[in-house]
């Protein structure tokens, strides 16, 4: 092997090892949002469940 074509098999190495970093952070993030994703919807129902309740009895309160 030439060193020119050394030269060119270790830049395409950096080149994919640079790839599988940004795929290895990007599938980290995907992990985390998959992760919050039920407690987003849990605390959002929670939410509107509070507001209807206290809705609910601001109205029964004043119609009384």
């Amino acid at each position: 092997m030439t060193e020119r074509e050394i030269l060119r098999l270790i830049e395409e190495t950096r080149k994919f090892t640079a790839e599988q970093h940004k795929l290895i952070a990007e599938a980290s993030k995907f992990r985390m949002e998959r992760w919050l994703t039920p407690l987003i919807v849990v605390f959002g129902g929670l939410g509107a469940f509070s507001a209807s309740y206290a809705a609910v009895s601001a109205l029964l309160h004043i119609a009384k």
